[in-house]
């Protein structure tokens, strides 16, 4: 038994250790169609977050599995949300949200933490990957509504 919060309510649920199945179908969908500059990289500096497709280089770069899927973290702002869970450059961000939506690009993980904001949600929860080892993290959303020194 596993005791959770879910939409403000405590809830009882039967829990049950295994490996999370791989959506393999979803994750290797093309992006054709797609702005190339959107797909390949899309900052949220608000948590900190740099992050591009998997690409040829990237895989040679951060020494990726040829059979890697999702997005890539390129860079973590020291201070950030990512970087207080320890998120690091090379880590693969494999799904996002509650709904474990599988991700295939970096505009699609910058949307999905806009919409948790205006549903007014307090963190997303993340499926990251490094060196083959999963690992769920919940990114606060509240720290990201502070405006950036930037502008």
């Amino acid at each position: 038994k596993v005791e959770v919060w879910r939409s403000g309510r405590k809830v009882i649920l039967d829990a049950e250790l295994g490996e999370f199945p791989e959506d393999e179908k979803i994750a290797t969908v093309g992006t054709r169609g797609a702005p190339k500059k959107a797909v390949q990289e899309a900052t949220v500096t608000a948590l900190g977050l740099v992050m591009s497709r998997i690409t040829l280089e990237m895989r040679k770069r951060f020494k990726l599995n040829s059979k890697a899927r999702g997005v890539v973290v390129t860079d973590v702002k020291g201070g950030s949300a990512a970087a207080e869970k320890r998120v690091q450059p090379g880590d693969i961000v494999r799904k996002i949200g509650r709904d474990h939506e599988v991700v295939k690009n970096a505009a699609q993980v910058k949307n999905k933490i806009e919409k948790a904001r205006k549903n007014h949600m307090k963190s997303i929860l993340f499926l990251f990957e490094r060196a083959g080892n999963s690992r769920f993290v919940a990114l606060s959303l509240e720290a990201a509504k502070k405006p950036d020194k930037k502008g």
